[in-house]
């Protein structure tokens, strides 16, 4: 296996983790906001734990599902203006606009660890858990978005491939090209 090999099973993997977390996540919080539903309607009785447990639940989803979006590309691009450059330049300013972001999202982790901190003094009104759980996805988020910015950069720099540098009418259009040519 060459090296190439192992940093794209790596992180493919880290990729399912991330997707399965969410999926968990978002299922948990369905699950637990459905039983209070009709534990309410039907017997006549309020968990009081539900509300702080899905807020933490979605404090994390919120973070995470943000980081898998990083690796799939699903962020908002100014494509339109990006297409106007040449592709030299347009290797420039992904490779600027990414190591900007590593620094940003690393700004936010030291922000986000501090924050969590301080209100982890801070108890819940019902479940008594600490407060700052809900907070303490944003760091673990920005950690794999550093990742996963990380991953694309490298793929892009290192393994030449293109598909961070091509708005998304041109991706489409180059894959199906390639698909056409492998059929041939």
């Amino acid at each position: 296996m060459t090296f190439k090999d192992i940093f794209e099973k790596i992180a493919w993997v880290v990729e399912r983790i991330v997707f399965w977390f969410c999926t968990f996540l978002l299922l948990g919080i369905t699950a637990i906001v459905c039983l209070e539903i009709l534990s309410r309607n039907i017997v006549g009785h309020s968990f009081i734990w539900v509300e702080e447990i899905s807020m933490i639940m979605l404090g994390w989803l919120a973070y995470i599902s943000a980081a898998y979006t990083v690796r799939k590309k699903g962020h908002v691009a100014l494509e339109f203006l990006y297409k106007k450059f040449p592709m030299p330049a347009r290797k420039a300013l992904f490779v600027i606009f990414t190591l900007g972001m590593i620094a940003f999202f690393a700004f936010i982790f030291t922000s986000g660890v501090g924050n969590a901190k301080m209100l982890s003094r801070i108890p819940l009104t019902q479940t008594r858990l600490p407060r700052g759980l809900i907070y303490s996805g944003l760091p673990v988020g920005c950690v794999l978005m550093i990742y996963f910015f990380i991953v694309d950069l490298v793929e892009t720099i290192f393994f030449k491939q293109t598909d961070s540098l091509m708005a998304a009418d041109e991706l489409a259009i180059y894959e199906s090209v390639v698909e056409k040519g492998d059929a041939e």
